[in-house]
């Protein structure tokens, strides 16, 4: 004699073998539900090539990969960005550049115009040095006039002084 029994769940504790979306075998019981969350570990390669362990429903959602972007900016230097962001327009990579006037000075790759603070080295015709910043004398091609009194014999013969 049978007996069956209406309130009570049975359950196969057998593994399902079904084969889910993604090709991998469903890992639930016979009597689960399968889920579209498959946790088999998957080796996953970004678009740029890093490699990555994650579980299977994971890779699928195309994620974000956190290492540093391989990629090379046009001035040469490495992209600063993680990986699956977009490369910066400029770069930030601090070089040591050589103003017109022959100084050097560091400054980010991506602003290589060089307006030198340095002390113009030029010495005026008066013999004084130039009180200028080089940025500014090279820049113009003027250089502010001497701040001292010069006394200069006139062609007249007589002593004047000359700013």
């Amino acid at each position: 004699r049978l007996q069956i029994l209406k309130d009570v769940k049975h359950r196969c504790d057998k593994p399902c073998l079904k084969t889910l979306k993604c090709n991998h075998i469903c890992r639930n019981r016979c009597s689960d539900p399968c889920t579209d969350k498959c946790n088999v570990t998957v080796l996953y390669e970004c678009p740029k090539g890093h490699k990555m362990r994650l579980r299977c429903h994971e890779a699928q959602l195309t994620p974000s990969c956190e290492k540093n972007c391989p990629e090379k900016l046009k001035c040469g230097h490495s992209c600063k960005e993680k990986c699956g962001e977009k490369c910066s327009e400029s770069c930030n990579e601090m070089v040591t550049i050589k103003c017109q006037c022959g100084h050097k000075h560091q400054t980010q790759c991506g602003k290589l115009r060089c307006v030198c603070q340095e002390k113009c080295p030029v010495t005026l015709q008066c013999g004084h040095k130039c009180s200028g910043k080089c940025g500014q004398c090279f820049s113009t091609r003027i250089h502010p006039p001497c701040p001292f009194e010069v006394h200069v014999k006139r062609f007249c013969g007589h002593y004047g002084t000359v700013p």
